[in-house]
């Protein structure tokens, strides 16, 4: 499930649709465990907002199985 913070967060700060899905369908995969790493990030607007959400504190990276950094959502990782 996607904290409320971070929900918001997509609410307030994007502004086209077709962003904001893609943004919250990345996020979904993030809550449910999947490692999605930087790499799989694509897009310059979607990498703006992921780093933005990093820099807020509600995302970080995690290293997992040896040295992939996998990106969780705060409360996972707390």
């Amino acid at each position: 499930m996607i904290p409320r913070e971070v929900l918001d967060y997509v609410e307030k700060h994007t502004r086209s649709p077709a962003v904001r899905e893609h943004l919250l369908a990345v996020l979904r995969r993030i809550a449910s465990g999947e490692c999605v790493t930087w790499a799989d990030i694509r897009g310059t607007s979607l990498k703006q907002h992921f780093q933005a959400l990093r820099r807020s504190g509600l995302l970080v990276a995690v290293i997992r199985s040896g040295r992939r950094a996998c990106l969780e959502l705060a409360t996972q990782h707390s």
